[in-house]
């Protein structure tokens, strides 16, 4: 049986498809976790109580962040196919 995947897990395998910006559902916790790691996250709520349809977007990275490791890992997979 497979684990579920964490949302850090998500957005890195996005970066190593060359991508900057993510949808996802997350939770109010998850959305405060991410904004302290240096991502951008747009939030409009669902129907579900505390759950968020979420854009995550680290195209301007702070620096020192998981959101610039993520921003790099991208920028690397974009110039590689260039």
């Amino acid at each position: 049986m497979q684990e579920k995947k964490s949302i850090l897990e998500w957005l890195e395998m996005y970066s190593e498809s060359g991508l900057k910006t993510a949808n996802r559902r997350l939770w109010k916790a998850q959305i405060s976790k991410l904004e302290s790691m240096g991502f951008e996250v747009k939030a409009k709520p669902t129907n579900r109580r505390s759950e968020y349809y979420c854009i995550i977007d680290w195209r301007n990275p702070k620096k020192d962040t998981v959101a610039m490791k993520l921003y790099e890992i991208a920028e690397t997979v974009i110039s590689a196919q260039s």
